[in-house]
């Protein structure tokens, strides 16, 4: 349902509010993840929350890319932007469980939030580069 009603909604209001939405929709699910110990229920809320946010790591990244670069060789730069995404998916996932069990879960949580705010800097960046790249370079 993110993909699909996130993708949706990321057409209507745009890429750069749909970056922003997806990113605090994240850490409001961390919030969410890092309360959950306490009150059960925002566990649910902490996994629909993500569900829905899922279209900043699968569709943004490709429309982050041609937004950017354009359309010229888009195959090749965004097989490299995922190339990297999936070797930070792969660092990532053990050091944030190393960070976990050394200084606890919401560390953890805390340290994945600043990642995120960092990720949507970088797509601000970008977005605001490709404007600039496009009036230098047009297609």
């Amino acid at each position: 349902a993110g993909n699909v009603g996130g993708g949706a909604l990321v057409c209507k209001i745009g890429l750069k509010k749909g970056i922003i939405l997806s990113g605090v929709l994240i850490i409001l699910s961390l919030v969410c993840l890092s309360l959950s110990t306490g009150i059960k229920f925002l566990a649910y809320v902490f996994a629909a929350l993500l569900g829905l946010a899922c279209v900043l790591s699968v569709l943004i990244p490709s429309q982050a890319v041609i937004a950017t670069f354009g359309l010229k060789d888009f195959a090749g730069i965004y097989g490299y932007v995922y190339a990297f995404y999936l070797v930070g998916c792969a660092i990532s996932t053990p050091l944030i469980a190393f960070l976990a069990e050394k200084a606890g879960y919401n560390i953890a949580w805390l340290v994945v939030g600043i990642i995120v705010a960092a990720i949507i800097l970088m797509y601000m960046r970008c977005l605001a580069y490709g404007k600039k790249f496009h009036e230098l370079y047009p297609d």
